[in-house]
């Protein structure tokens, strides 16, 4: 039997929540880094081609080639729905022999851009490979539900979001859900507005 482990990174510092470990940091991902443009534009492009999950392309770790299979509106078959499900498969199918297995060490990051850091989801038990189970990962990775609660019930003009900080300076988020009055007031708008402003220049 021959065993293969790609090996947790030690940098980071995991705080343990049932089987899942969840933490931040700033180092982004060493072996693949998937990144998607518009999330509501791929779930578009998919649901207009009946499809329920999309695959990324092939990358090297640990001696085999693998991908990342994500399901926007999580895994049905799963029970997975209200989340964000992410699994790494092997590539190719028959590259675990019968009678051998490969133990991995999953840990999948996700991009915060308003902080610049990362979130990292890892899982606290070795997953198998082998040549039934070529697929493993995280049917709920993020929940859905990381959105604008109770939408419909928001104001026609202009709604706020709580102040943060980047960059040493203060924003907060300006929403028009039926969009802004100079725009036509078709579509929902989304503004950054910098609440500290000043004659200085952001570098």
């Amino acid at each position: 039997m021959e065993d293969r482990t790609l090996h947790p990174d030690p940098s980071s510092h995991s705080v343990r929540v049932l089987e899942i470990s969840r933490s931040k940091r700033d180092a982004p991902p060493a072996h693949y880094t998937l990144k998607i443009e518009s999330f509501s534009q791929l779930c578009r492009i998919l649901r207009d081609n009946d499809l329920e999950k999309y695959e990324s392309d092939d990358f090297e770790a640990g001696g085999y080639k693998w991908k990342m299979v994500l399901y926007p509106h999580g895994n049905w078959n799963r029970g997975a729905n209200g989340h964000i499900s992410l699994y790494l498969a092997i590539a190719e199918a028959k590259a675990i022999p019968p009678g051998s297995q490969v133990d991995v060490t999953l840990k999948f990051f996700v991009y915060d851009h308003i902080r610049d850091t990362y979130l990292t989801i890892q899982d606290d038990e070795m997953r198998r490979y082998h040549y039934l189970k070529t697929e493993n990962g995280f049917d709920q990775l993020i929940s859905l539900k990381m959105k604008i609660e109770r939408f419909s019930k928001l104001q026609k003009g202009r709604n706020f979001s709580k102040e943060f900080s980047v960059a040493k300076h203060n924003w907060r988020l300006m929403l028009y859900p039926k969009g802004d009055p100079m725009a036509g007031g078709n579509s929902l708008s989304l503004f950054l507005q910098l609440l500290n402003n000043s004659a200085h220049i952001l570098n």
